[in-house]
């Protein structure tokens, strides 16, 4: 019994803290977007999560290690990592990606463009 408590306590901080990193990192990115000069604009792709202009591995590894706390994302790189638009990264997003690069279409946001000013 003591076992399960640990674990669920493990999880529950774990999740605890991938929401408040993901939290506060679209406070920062919005605070740098609205720096940003509006002649500025950017063609971004949804997938792109490290912002290289290409959907590879490195975008679910990017996404992964914000999941994980190691990395925080600008808004951007949290915008195209959300491909199914829930307004919420998560595992569901990583696979939806991993999807994509293996030939499936999900009929997700991957791929499609917006214009960052």
């Amino acid at each position: 019994m003591k076992n399960k408590i640990v674990k669920i306590s493990v999880c529950f901080t774990a999740v605890f803290f991938t929401i408040a990193i993901v939290a506060a990192s679209m406070v920062n990115a919005v605070e740098i977007e609205e720096v940003l000069p509006e002649e500025e604009a950017t063609m971004r792709y949804y997938g792109d999560a490290d912002l290289d202009g290409q959907i590879t591995m490195m975008d679910v590894i990017t996404v992964q290690k914000a999941l994980a706390g190691v990395i925080t994302l600008s808004f951007a790189a949290l915008k195209n990592s959300d491909v199914n638009g829930d307004k919420a990264i998560d595992d569901d997003d990583v696979k939806l990606i991993q999807r994509y690069l293996a030939g499936c279409n999900d009929s997700t946001l991957i791929g499609k463009m917006w214009i960052e000013l």
